[in-house]
C-alpha cells in the first residue's frame, strides 16, 4: 500500500508493546472510571487481531512512533453491499499534537479505505477533549452525522 505521508506505514505485531503504552495514557485521556487494562494479554491478544486483519498505521517521524490510527472493517447490519471502514482509536503523543500528524494519520486511513475499494464510508468518533477540530474533518470531506452518548452504569 503507497502511503501519502512518508511518515505512516502498517502496523506490525512488533509494535504492540508500544502501541500498549501509547493506550495507557490515551485511557487516562478519557473520561472513564472504569479499568482499560485489567489485562495485558488480552489487549494484545485483541490488537494482534486488528493489525492482522483489519487496518492499524503508526505514524513514525525520524523512526520513532509518534500516534496511529486503527479501524474495523465490516458490512452494514442492514446491507451487505455496503461496507464501512470504522475508526476505534486514533491517537498522537501529545509533543506531536497540532502538527499535522493526526490529519496525515486520518487521511491515509481513508485513502487505506478507497484502496480497499469495498468501502462505501470511513467513520470517526471524536471524544470530547480531542485536540482535532471540526473543520478539518469537515474540509477533508467527512459530515456530522450522528451524535454518541455515553453512560457508565
Amino acid at each position: 500500500m503507497e502511503n501519502v505521508f512518508s511518515g505512516i506505514r502498517t502496523a506490525t505485531v512488533d509494535d504492540i508493546p508500544w502501541i500498549i503504552g501509547e493506550l495507557k495514557d490515551f485511557s487516562k485521556f478519557i473520561e472513564s472510571n472504569a479499568s482499560k487494562f485489567p489485562s495485558e494479554e488480552y489487549a494484545t491478544k485483541t490488537l494482534k487481531g486488528i493489525i492482522e486483519n483489519h487496518v492499524f498505521l503508526i505514524a513514525c517521524e525520524n523512526n520513532l512512533r509518534v500516534g496511529f490510527i486503527a479501524g474495523l472493517t465490516h458490512q452494514n447490519l442492514m446491507n451487505p453491499d455496503v461496507t464501512l471502514l470504522t475508526e476505534l482509536m486514533w491517537w498522537v503523543i501529545p509533543s506531536k499534537r497540532h502538527t499535522g500528524v493526526g490529519t496525515s494519520l486520518l487521511e491515509t486511513f481513508v485513502n487505506v479505505g478507497k484502496v480497499l475499494n469495498a468501502v462505501s464510508y470511513v467513520t470517526v468518533s471524536l471524544e470530547n477533549n480531542s485536540p482535532m477540530k471540526d473543520n478539518i474533518l469537515t474540509g477533508l470531506g467527512f459530515r456530522p452525522a450522528e451524535r454518541t452518548f455515553v453512560m457508565e452504569v
